[in-house]
């Protein structure tokens, strides 16, 4: 006579890998009777695509692996990886969002970098990182869209060179200071509060450490106050400004004696 399942005593304790079960499985059109061991039974790695039928709750334990295996968690096709978290996990009023912690060493201590999201976001928002590592001193930029570049810091050094209403001379180290961070110079400018109306054409030159950087002197044509409409446009010669080195402007060349107003703009990146 068969046994139900219902007439069964539950056993006390785990199945353990030695004990013997009886089992029956199909065979020629009947079934036959088999014995598995405890091992069969209890070891997971022996079914080869286990799935879940529920949750897997660890209640209080780890995902660990053996001999300093990864962990991999492969969503198929468009599935995402996602971290969540019961309201029991977060604050009492559940309005705080989860954090993922970052752990130092295990044999440094305990002390980790969190990371998380806002705690109220208006939509989802997904962050495409750049395809490798910036260069020292460059910072991370948003399109606006999510994609992520690296940049160097921009930065400029305006100076005025005069007062707004004494005509302008010729002459070295108009104005003298020291460059207050080392500098990638990438354009330069000059202005006039006044144009000149009339003979040769107003130049200005920039030097570091008494020495130009720059191969084309800025100039600004007769009745205009800004060189960036100058039919020669300047060219530099030597980008790298470095900390803390004495810039002079010098003024090589002027007019008719009515230009008044100078100022020298040097543009470019933080190095």
């Amino acid at each position: 006579m068969g046994v139900k399942i219902s007439d069964l005593s539950p056993k006390g304790s785990k199945i353990a890998s030695t004990d013997i079960v009886e089992v029956s499985v199909v065979s020629g059109g009947g079934y036959v009777s088999r014995s598995v061991t405890g091992s069969e039974i209890n070891e997971l790695s022996l079914d080869t695509s286990p799935k879940l039928g529920g949750d897997l709750e660890v209640t209080g334990y780890k995902i660990i692996t053996d001999s300093d295996q990864d962990v991999i968690i492969s969503p198929n096709g468009v599935g995402a990886t996602k971290i969540e978290s019961n309201l029991n996990l977060r604050d009492t009023s559940g309005s705080t969002a989860l954090q993922v912690n970052l752990y130092e060493g295990f044999s440094n201590g305990t002390n980790y970098i969190g990371i998380k999201a806002a705690d109220t976001l208006s939509g989802n928002t997904t962050y495409t990182l750049p395809t490798a590592d910036g260069t020292s001193g460059q910072v991370l930029r948003t399109n606006g869209s999510g994609a992520l570049s690296w940049i160097s810091l921009p930065c400029e050094v305006q100076l005025a060179c005069s007062d707004e209403t004494t005509a302008l001379t010729t002459g070295t180290a108009k104005i003298t200071f020291r460059m207050p961070y080392a500098m990638t110079v990438t354009g330069v400018r000059a202005s006039l509060t006044t144009a000149q109306t009339s003979g040769s054409i107003f130049t200005v030159d920039i030097n570091e450490g008494g020495t130009t950087i720059l191969s084309t002197k800025l100039t600004i044509d007769n009745t205009e106050k800004t060189s960036t409409t100058a039919a020669t446009p300047a060219v530099i010669s030597d980008t790298a400004l470095a900390d803390d080195s004495e810039i002079t402007i010098d003024i090589d060349q002027i007019g008719d004696g009515t230009a008044k107003g100078l100022k020298v703009t040097i543009i470019g990146t933080r190095a």
